[in-house]
């Protein structure tokens, strides 16, 4: 038995000499074709860079149980455990892609857990919230993006790269599709029905809709996600919400 255990660890494919941050560079570069450019950007970057600056920029195979713990412990000293948790997966993740890349035999990740959140009821609008909420938005483009938003559930992704191409008035459905710069969350397209209310928003916008060819845009120029999300929370604020 000792001798098959010796002769398994032989077989094995050793791990590649390779830097987190040569890793990283890699990842980044294969992935983007799988990964939409927002996730990259906005949860694998900054959970990369954080932990390169907790743990240090080694030697993938070297990093161990201890790193990933003093990584989650030092995180938790200046963040939100649910932000620790994001990262923490999207790190996870990228381990277990390097062990099928034959950079790493095991992933230390595997050992650890995330960290263990209260549950909380999830927070929401009353109807009365969101009119009052709604009351304060002073842009016309950004009012109709909100109600759009909280009469169809679309993601924030999916409204701010919807294309009138996607939108078939005749029908009275949205649909929801990849294109080159854009990946839904699932990789798959769906259809999404229009009430009378969301009807009469895109009949209206139809109507006004210039040269652009995205439905919600600020004067033909798409609309950011930071944009839509500083004003979101401004907004937030001005209702006392």
């Amino acid at each position: 038995l000792r001798s098959l255990t010796v002769f398994r660890e032989t077989i094995k494919p050793r791990a590649v000499n390779i830097l987190f941050s040569q890793f990283v560079q890699q990842f980044i570069g294969l992935q983007s074709t799988n990964l939409r450019g927002s996730t990259i950007s906005r949860i694998y970057r900054p959970a990369f860079r954080k932990f390169q600056s907790v743990c240090g920029d080694k030697l993938l195979a070297s990093y161990t149980l201890r790193d990933v713990e003093t990584f989650k412990s030092g995180r938790l000293k200046s963040c939100a455990p649910t932000t620790v948790n994001i990262e923490f997966r999207a790190l996870r993740a990228a381990f277990n892609r390097a062990v099928k890349w034959q950079c790493l035999r095991d992933n230390p990740f595997l050992n650890s857990s995330p960290v263990k959140i209260p549950e909380r009821l999830p927070v929401h609008f009353t109807r009365e919230d969101f009119r009052l909420f709604v009351s304060k938005v002073r842009e016309p483009f950004l009012k109709e993006l909100f109600l759009f938003a909280a009469l169809t559930g679309l993601r924030q992704g999916e409204i701010l790269n919807l294309g009138w191409k996607n939108v078939d008035i005749e029908r009275r459905l949205i649909i929801v599709a990849n294109s080159d710069s854009f990946l839904t969350k699932s990789g798959k397209c769906r259809m999404v029905p229009m009430n009378n209310h969301v009807f009469e928003l895109l009949c209206g916008k139809a109507l006004t809709r210039g040269f652009s060819e995205r439905v919600f845009h600020r004067k033909g120029r798409p609309l950011t996600q930071s944009y839509v999300e500083h004003k979101f929370k401004y907004y937030l604020r001005e209702a006392r919400l």
